[in-house]
């Protein structure tokens, strides 16, 4: 449907769209039901076998089904069993709350597309793809058809012979395969992982496991952890491991906290134990310990948390309680952002654009007269700035003019130096990291200057209670800022928000003309939500 260039700029882009984007309007009926489908493919019959991802796969599902997840666990899977067994993790997951996908395995982008290579895949030409592979497209959309928590972990980005082969075939085109997997749009509810950053390969490893799963076995069981949290021990782990050659990377969000264990709880052992000592099942937390976080994670006193890391220093919440410590001593006292004139091009039918509420963001502590519970609600919207990507923060800073290089979501010396100038202009300790308040008021002020990726942003928080209290209404107009100036994002989330008469009245036929206008722009996921709501 479109050229190269402009499937390029989409994937460039498409983590703007993340924010509020549900492809359907059902909800999970079963919110204690959990479902995962786990496929690990090494024994190729096109290319050299893979030794670890039987023993990733097979890992990985004894420990979810120790979770309690109901668990279908495939190894060297060809075509035809994979598409069936996606038709079937589909049925399967009607009425779920919890969703997982966990692949090893080869995989590879090409023109910007991702794809999972079963074991008896032959790629020689570009149509080939289609009958040889299994377009990860397929699968997001059977995880994406229902309001639930969906979580995606893809070790697949190793070096891959078929891709190399396919290139050569192609000559002039060989530049549509790229290295590892591309950039990835998902919509809110669902958080993609990625055993390394898109367009880098990673390591399948000496051991008994890859380092990526490794990681992932270690952590992923430990009670009370935020998946989010988790995976950024995943990820300084696995750099660790490989000498900071892979770095796992995150795609989308979750709409709040959740963990794959619940806290104080300890999964059932495997029934077969798993590969190696990383498949251990750790004790549950120490009840001391669990009461102490319990006592302080809300708090916004430094003290606390810095008397959480003296008695407990190698706890289970350290580096949490590190970062909020810092966060709660950095804190600024922030007011509503300025809002600027309603633009001409503004539709007469949408209202003034209301401001950001000045209690939307807190330093922490409750002003004087804010309830007990607005303060609460304000802590734990601040404790999810976390999620945002770092590419938010770069075309913020960017939009401010304190960074001038390439926005690509990957942090540097460049990025750090422009975060010190922000940071000095708070008149705020410039130590280059970003508490939760400045991240947002760092935001507030790229949108408030005009520029459409942080306005589409600020929306996104504001619908989804992500660093300011939640606020629908505020957050449409917000994305009418941005969509006024062509951004395809906004105008496929102001298309969501009127489609499900969110912080608006419902309107089917104002939908229908914004996702229109958003797949005109270039964002191909508009296209499929058309397709749902005109059927």
């Amino acid at each position: 449907m479109f050229g190269p260039k402009l499937r390029f700029l989409v994937a460039t882009l498409l983590l703007f769209a993340w924010g509020i984007a549900w492809a359907g309007a059902a909800t999970a009926d079963e919110p204690d039901k959990r479902v995962a489908l786990v496929i690990g493919n090494s024994a190729y019959q096109n290319t050299k076998a893979l030794p670890n991802p039987k023993n990733d796969a097979t890992a990985v599902g004894n420990t979810l089904k120790g979770m309690g997840f109901d668990t279908e666990v495939l190894i060297d899977v060809t075509k035809a069993a994979m598409d069936a067994a996606i038709r079937r993790f589909g049925d399967r997951l009607e009425g779920a709350g919890v969703g997982l996908f966990f692949y090893a395995g080869h995989g590879l982008q090409v023109n910007g597309q991702n794809y999972l290579v079963p074991v008896d895949a032959k790629l020689t030409k570009e149509r080939d793809l289609e009958f040889e592979s299994v377009d990860f497209g397929l699968v997001m959309h059977q995880m994406e058809s229902t309001k639930r928590v969906n979580l995606i972990f893809l070790d697949a980005c190793r070096d891959n012979p078929l891709a190399n082969t396919l290139a050569s075939n192609l000559g002039a085109k060989r530049s549509m395969v790229g290295r590892g997997l591309a950039r990835i749009d998902a919509g809110a509810g669902t958080l993609i992982s990625y055993s390394t950053r898109e367009g880098t390969t990673a390591q399948d490893g000496d051991e008994r496991n890859s380092p990526y799963t490794t990681a992932l076995l270690r952590h992923m069981t430990t009670p009370g952890l935020d998946v989010a949290l988790m995976l950024r021990q995943v990820r300084e782990e696995v750099m660790t491991k490989t000498n900071q050659e892979q770095v796992p990377w995150e795609y989308g969000s979750l709409m709040g906290e959740f963990a794959l264990v619940p806290a104080a709880a300890r999964p059932d052992a495997p029934a077969t134990p798993g590969p190696g000592p990383t498949a251990t099942v750790p004790d549950a937390l120490g009840a001391a310990e669990l009461a102490f976080w319990d006592a302080i994670k809300t708090s916004a006193n430094p003290a606390d948390y810095q008397a959480y890391l003296e008695t407990y220093p190698t706890g289970h919440f350290v580096a949490l309680a590190r970062v909020r410590a810092r966060a709660q001593s950095d804190a600024v006292a922030m007011a509503a952002v300025p809002v600027p004139a309603t633009p001409a091009s503004s539709p007469s039918a949408s209202p003034p654009l209301a401001p950001v509420p000045s209690g939307a963001v807190s330093s922490g502590a409750a002003p004087s007269g804010v309830p007990d519970d607005q303060a609460r609600r304000q802590a734990a919207a601040l404790n999810r700035v976390a999620e945002l990507p770092f590419i938010v923060t770069q075309y913020a800073l960017k939009a401010l003019s304190y960074y001038d290089a390439t926005v690509d979501g990957t942090p540097g010396p460049g990025s750090f130096r422009a975060i010190k100038a922000f940071q000095q202009s708070l008149g705020v300790r410039a130590d280059g990291a970003l508490s939760s308040e400045q991240t947002v008021t760092l935001i507030q002020k790229a949108a408030a200057r005009g520029q459409a990726e942080s306005q589409n942003t600020l929306g996104m928080m504001l619908a989804s209670g992500l660093g300011v209290l939640q606020d629908e209404a505020a957050a449409v107009e917000w994305f009418w800022r941005a969509a006024n100036q062509g951004n395809a994002f906004a105008k496929y989330n102001l298309a969501v928000m009127y489609r499900d008469g969110r912080g608006v009245t419902a309107d089917r036929a104002k939908a229908v003309t914004l996702f229109r206008e958003a797949r005109s722009n270039g964002y191909q996921k508009a296209d499929i939500a058309l397709k749902e709501l005109t059927r």
